[in-house]
């Protein structure tokens, strides 16, 4: 996706996982890594890696010295990593009512919102419509970057 927006060639060089290409770039094996925050803040606090940007919209409250994507002269370039709560279709509206309530309860207490903090990631909550349009917009983008990168399945 990075790529597609920034209208330039790159080549990606797979690896098991954000740590494996986190240690790869401290080691200048490659140029860069776009990995999730948690994954990388004590690396860049303790001057290791440097932190380019950030691919949200605004910058964290996590770490507000970096910049965005836009700020840093990629404007278009959105990504973040997330985690929902998915229930199967047709689970009865109270069911989900009192999942969704539970959630909220719990995303907003200080100890959780602190916990995901020292990870260096943030609580971020929405309504059962807007999950459903992020999702949808998500599908969208990355449907784009796979046509674009012409990527298969083997």
């Amino acid at each position: 996706m990075f790529a597609m927006k920034a209208g330039i060639e790159l080549t990606h060089v797979p690896y098991k996982g954000g740590a494996a290409s986190v240690t790869a770039a401290m080691a200048n094996e490659v140029q860069f890594t776009i990995t999730p925050l948690p994954a990388t803040l004590q690396h860049i606090r303790s001057g290791r890696l440097k932190a380019v940007a950030v691919a949200s919209k605004q910058r964290t409250p996590v770490a507000p010295e970096i910049p965005t994507f836009a700020e840093a002269g990629f404007p278009g370039f959105e990504s973040s990593g997330w985690n929902g709560l998915l229930a199967p279709q047709g689970t009865p509206r109270p069911i989900v009512d009192k999942l969704y309530a539970a959630l909220h309860a719990l995303a907003a207490t200080p100890a959780l919102k602190e916990q995901f903090a020292r990870q260096g990631a943030e609580v971020v909550t929405s309504t059962q419509a807007e999950f459903a349009r992020f999702l949808r917009e998500e599908y969208d983008n990355f449907g784009r970057a796979v046509k674009a990168a012409k990527l298969t399945v083997d």
